[in-house]
């Protein structure tokens, strides 16, 4: 249900007059198969958007190179009051990814092999709508029940997508979840394990048996993932990122997160976005994982 309403917020961006995303397969998946699971109020959840976003215009450090990001940030910062308010987190968050997604993509030569891989990827259909990603093979990792289910709701035929392949994988990922709460724990199911016999581990062997390239140049993107993880989780997940980056130079992690207290200091700053391009660049909990 938790992909489910993200995949709803960035459908609903659709019907806007000037869209974010434009994302008309999210909009397929709402208002096609899934829209009686789709019908949950999602009050108390836009409300809590509206915070984040706040949060993320208002804390952290001014970039100049903002690049294709700039529109955006134009947008929120500059808009009308109702516009700002109205503007959710998610739709931010998915923006500033693609538009990063594609700064990664033409840094690379033409020729080289390149791969994204969305851990924890829900009712994502950036392999639909993304027009950078035709030299790009694609890897979407969640739950064997999700991958199942998008796998007869989104057609994988490479007439219908703007990728050159796309792999949905199975990894395993056991979730709990509630409305208001959602725990993910990234582990090996069947043995408790967190490497294979020969020290690879279990997420790259997966993978690995899934046509992906170890040594090519990887996007690894967490959204809206590393805010549901304990910290032991998070250091885990991020310090096995931090390996895999070792294999390219051009290998790259994109993720976010909040803290509670984040969230809560938001409501006193909801008044204060007046700058175009803010961001955060913390040093915990990615340093001590090998950034």
């Amino acid at each position: 249900r938790s992909a489910l309403l993200t995949a709803r917020i960035r459908a609903n961006d659709v019907l806007c007059s000037t869209p974010i995303l434009k994302d008309m397969y999210s909009y397929a998946v709402v208002h096609g198969p899934c829209r009686n699971l789709c019908a949950a109020p999602y009050n108390h959840t836009k409300f809590l958007y509206r915070q984040m976003v706040s949060e993320f215009l208002r804390f952290g450090g001014v970039r100049e190179d903002v690049g294709t990001l700039q529109p955006l940030y134009t947008l929120l910062a500059h808009g009308k009051r109702e516009e700002r308010d109205a503007a959710p987190y998610i739709l931010t968050r998915t923006r500033c990814i693609n538009d990063w997604i594609a700064h990664w993509i033409s840094s690379l030569q033409p020729a080289q092999c390149q791969q994204i891989v969305l851990l924890g990827a829900g009712y994502d259909t950036r392999a639909y709508y993304l027009p950078c990603l035709a030299r790009t093979a694609v890897f979407e990792v969640d739950t064997l029940e999700l991958v199942s289910h998008k796998n007869s709701i989104l057609p994988t035929p490479s007439s219908f997508l703007a990728c050159r392949t796309l792999v949905r994988v199975g990894a395993n990922l056991s979730h709990r979840t509630s409305f208001h709460h959602k725990k993910l724990t990234l582990q090996r199911i069947a043995a408790g394990q967190t490497s294979t016999s020969n020290g690879t581990h279990w997420v790259v062997g997966v993978l690995q048996n899934s046509l992906f390239v170890r040594h090519a140049p990887t996007l690894w993107i967490l959204e809206g993932v590393l805010m549901y993880l304990t910290p032991p989780q998070v250091d885990e997940v991020l310090s096995l990122l931090g390996e895999c980056c070792q294999y390219s130079a051009n290998s790259h992690v994109v993720a976010d997160f909040h803290t509670c207290s984040a969230s809560t200091s938001a409501r006193y700053v909801r008044n204060s976005i007046h700058l175009p391009c803010l961001f955060q660049s913390p040093n915990h909990p990615f340093l001590p994982c090998g950034f």
